[in-house]
């Protein structure tokens, strides 16, 4: 199968020459792509009692979007919600994080990822547009920041009582754990529709990436691919998009969605998100023990979380310490 670039005519092109060379349209842009403007910060609200931009999922958010400009990937806000839906919104993100398949791990590899509330978003992101309703699963900026475009969260909520389930509820079945994948699967599904879900998707978002690396470094993956050498790991994480977008065949987009994916779990499962820590439970009522900082002392949580299936005894705490 043919690749998309002229393998010996690109060795032979420069930085500056790669644009015009009638190589893939996503890679020319990239050469010549402008910057893009950041929203700048909204004022605080007379009479709030913090602004939110303060708060330590506020400033994790920040870092996030000044990441994201800066990469040139688009910034996947995981929404906490209200504090009543909170609970279930961290068993459910922790359960589609330990659960997701390679290809939608590699999908979040591809952006920059903070948990925070909707006020929150607002008072970082005040510029950016958001037409939605009620508080979806999460939102998607892409990295010239012009509308937030938001994930939704289609499956119903699990049963309070894990061995309750009505009988019509259509996706019964009597394993906790089985109920959990399919909630996965179906989250994977949703963020792959906003990310990159199709080839000119994933191209656009390889050509915003691109256009950030360095000259150095985009010269060094252009001929990486020209070569038909495989991709290390340090150049996976250099631009996972490309690694994707220019892969010349079936087997070796598996390859590369297994090697970013692993990248993926390093940075969300084995570390967390910004904006959210990992939280087990071993027992009892509410007893919570934070991962992540592994030091971190343990603390009290919400009454009923020994009630979890065994595959959400871990989950994203989404509590920051005042709300604890």
């Amino acid at each position: 199968m043919p690749t998309p670039f002229d393998r010996r005519r690109l060795l032979r092109l420069s930085a500056t020459s790669l644009a015009a060379a009638g190589l893939a349209p996503w890679l020319a842009s990239a050469f010549g792509q402008a910057p893009k403007p950041r929203p700048g910060k909204a004022s605080k609200p007379d009479g709030e009692p913090e602004d939110p931009r303060d708060s330590p999922r506020g400033r994790a958010l920040a870092d996030a979007w000044t990441a994201a400009q800066a990469r040139g990937r688009p910034l996947l806000v995981l929404v906490v919600p209200r504090s009543l839906a909170r609970q279930q919104r961290g068993r459910d993100l922790g359960a589609f994080l330990l659960l997701a398949s390679d290809e939608a791990l590699a999908d979040l590899a591809l952006c920059e990822i903070a948990c925070a509330t909707l006020a929150e978003f607002r008072a970082v992101l005040p510029e950016v547009e958001t037409r939605f309703e009620a508080e979806p699963l999460a939102l998607l900026v892409d990295p010239d920041g012009g509308r937030a475009e938001p994930v939704r969260e289609w499956f119903p909520p699990l049963p309070k009582d894990p061995h309750a389930r009505p009988a019509d509820w259509r996706t019964q079945t009597d394993d906790p754990i089985e109920e959990y994948r399919r909630r996965a699967a179906g989250m994977a599904r949703e963020f792959h529709a906003v990310i990159a879900a199709d080839r000119d998707a994933l191209a656009r978002r390889a050509a915003d990436a691109a256009a950030k690396l360095g000259p150095k470094d985009r010269n060094r993956l252009a001929t990486l691919d020209a070569d038909g050498r495989p991709w290390s790991t340090e150049e996976m994480r250099l631009c996972p998009a490309w690694a994707l977008a220019c892969a010349a065949d079936d087997e070796v987009r598996q390859l590369r969605i297994a090697a970013i994916a692993k990248l993926a779990r390093a940075d969300l499962v084995l570390h967390s998100p910004r904006g959210a820590r990992w939280g087990h439970t071993e027992g009892g009522c509410g007893d919570t023990f934070l991962e992540d900082p592994p030091e971190e002392t343990r603390s009290s949580g919400p009454c009923g979380t020994a009630m979890m299936p065994p595959v959400s005894l871990r989950f994203l705490w989404l509590y920051t310490k005042n709300e604890t």
